[in-house]
């Protein structure tokens, strides 16, 4: 992490910059977070998580194999909302936590604070986010 990115509190991306070492340890050690955490591309589509998010939200790695998008993992009333939040972010907009009701696999729903983070990945703007109970 560079002096910049401290002070700006932002965190490297976790593809295409560095050795597939520092990759791995970077995938290792999002996994040992407590709270859920994924990376999303510019279409919201899902290209990282941790082992507490797929717990959390009872997708398997199969799922996200397959594809999922960001999106289907907040309940409908509120996805208007992040979707224009999401966009700010990736137009380069400081992230601010938004509380959101999730909504699981299995069609349960609970509210969860999301913290967004800007990220930039080889396929262009990416969003991160971590979450807590609200």
């Amino acid at each position: 992490m560079t002096a910049d990115q401290k002070r700006e509190g932002e965190i490297p991306d976790s593809k295409g910059k560095g050795s597939p070492a520092e990759e791995d340890h970077f995938r290792e050690f999002v996994d040992q977070l407590p709270q859920p955490v994924f990376e999303a591309d510019g279409r919201g589509v899902i290209t990282l998580t941790n082992q507490s998010a797929r717990e959390t939200f009872g997708y398997t790695e199969e799922d996200l194999r397959r594809g999922l998008n960001s999106i289907e993992m907040i309940a409908p009333v509120d996805r208007e909302r992040a979707r224009s939040n999401i966009e700010d972010i990736l137009r380069g907009e400081k992230g601010r936590g938004n509380e959101y009701l999730m909504l699981k696999k299995d069609g349960s729903t609970f509210p969860r604070w999301c913290i967004p983070l800007p990220s930039s990945g080889p396929g262009g703007p990416s969003a991160c986010a971590a979450s807590s109970p609200a």
